[in-house]
């Protein structure tokens, strides 16, 4: 039996493939870059990670020769979402947590709900990377 670990970064994407003593068989990595529209906007194209990921676990997978795979394990960067359609076709593109275009949302959510509403609710506090800042800027 072995295992895949797919790991989708902010600047790329790598699937490795361990067998279950832990060593690795083989390792795929394929970078793609952050888009940068303006001053304090960072988005990555989802349909571009998409195929990236495939092309990732399709390499690691076509140089495996050991025992067959049974599992597969996904990390990824936090604080980004892929609005999609009916369909599920990507609306825009992912916007990063290192964006800063939620920033007045983010103080708009503390001043209506107060900082600590936001920690009793979520267990986190209030900060323009999280995803509800930039849907609300999306929305408006």
């Amino acid at each position: 039996m072995a295992l895949i670990g797919l790991d989708v970064g902010t600047s790329g994407c790598k699937a490795s493939v361990f067998t279950v003593d832990g060593r690795l068989s083989t390792y795929a990595y394929q970078p793609y870059a952050v888009q940068r529209p303006r001053a304090g906007w960072f988005e990555l194209d989802p349909e571009v990670v998409w195929q990236k990921v495939q092309e990732v676990i399709r390499e690691a997978v076509a140089t495996h020769a050991g025992e067959p795979i049974t599992a597969l394990s996904i990390s990824s960067f936090g604080e980004a979402a892929v609005l999609v359609d009916q369909a599920g076709r990507p609306l825009a593109p992912s916007i990063l947590y290192m964006d800063t275009r939620g920033r007045r949302e983010c103080r708009l959510l503390e001043e209506t709900l107060g900082r600590e509403t936001i920690m009793e609710l979520t267990g986190i506090p209030a900060h323009p990377m999280y995803t509800i800042s930039k849907l609300m800027w999306l929305r408006e």
